[in-house]
């Protein structure tokens, strides 16, 4: 197969590039660096929770999508094999095959809402949210429902991304009801409901009101064990409280906006985020007339404290 190589391949250039040692980028993605050291030598195959951590950790979408066209590809084709062999053989691949044709599918269309193409990132899910077998087992069936759970999510999620606001509540309360108990998707949605405000200028202030509690709670060393890693967690928290600054600043709401401001920059620095703590300054630096003397002073402490001119 021609697609693990491919994948190592850019895992590689893209700690080249960026000048990383192996243990940053594990502690990037939450691989364990042995576990990723093997991956990237080919002695060890690359598991689909790690596939997801690792492009999340990549970045480059647009040298993502062709990835993840060839995987669905190539699961096409293994697919169409095993329907021509009468032999029977025992399964050779971790999942049913299926399930690679819709991870695939699922992973293109994450591809594709991070550069925009949320049609094609709509009709992905659609795909995979439709997945069916003739006769299924109860291990395909488990899969079966994983999509549809994550396809119905993602529908609303995608809708909302083109700009159909009338899907919001929607969204927030499928969120709610599939993932109750667990904050992290629940703030993973808020956050994409506030970047979504942000772009077509949406007012969402029941929603930022309704989970106010959650939002207030999620800070570093607030959270359990969960989906993602802990830098991963920490770099979507520092997005979130960017967006979220951006959301109150553009609408007045300037000491909401100036503490959602704070937050993101303090956990850029705890992660080293310098991309997110260069925005945040600059943004502060675009609304520092509506800055009071506390925030200020709390401004001033963490440059100085950083050695930040």
């Amino acid at each position: 197969m021609k697609l693990a190589p491919t994948i190592r391949s850019h895992i590689e250039d893209y700690i080249k590039e960026k000048g990383y040692k192996l243990q940053q980028f594990s502690n990037t993605c939450g691989v364990n660096v042995g576990t990723l050291s093997a991956i990237i030598k080919g002695s060890r195959p690359l598991a689909m929770n790690q596939l997801d951590q690792i492009t999340s950790a990549l970045h480059n979408f647009d040298r993502l999508y062709p990835i993840t066209i060839n995987l669905e590809r190539l699961a096409k084709i293994m697919m169409s094999h095993i329907k021509q062999d009468t032999t029977h053989t025992k399964r050779k691949t971790v999942y049913p095959l299926f399930v690679y044709q819709g991870y695939s599918l699922l992973l293109r269309a994450s591809c594709c809402s991070k550069i925009g193409k949320y049609e094609e990132a709509l009709e992905c899910t659609r795909t995979y949210y439709e997945l069916t077998l003739i006769e299924p087992n109860e291990e395909d069936i488990l899969y079966i429902e994983k999509f549809r759970k994550w396809g119905k999510i993602n529908i609303y999620l995608y809708r909302l991304m083109m700009g159909k606001n009338e899907v919001l509540e929607d969204y927030i309360e499928h969120v709610e009801n599939e993932y109750e108990g667990e904050d992290e998707e629940i703030l993973v949605a808020i956050f994409n409901i506030v970047q979504t405000a942000n772009r077509f200028k949406y007012d969402v202030n029941f929603i930022l009101e309704r989970f106010k509690d959650k939002i207030n709670l999620s800070h570093i060393g607030s959270r359990h064990e969960g989906e993602y890693s802990e830098q991963n967690w920490n770099t979507r928290l520092v997005k979130f409280f960017y967006e979220l600054a951006v959301y109150y600043l553009s609408r007045s709401s300037y000491e909401s906006g100036m503490k959602a401001l704070i937050s993101s920059m303090e956990l850029s620095i705890n992660i080293s985020n310098d991309p997110y703590l260069i925005k945040c300054v600059n943004l502060y630096g675009e609304y520092r007339r509506f800055a009071n003397e506390e925030i200020n002073v709390k401004y001033q402490q963490i440059l100085q404290s950083n050695n930040i001119a």
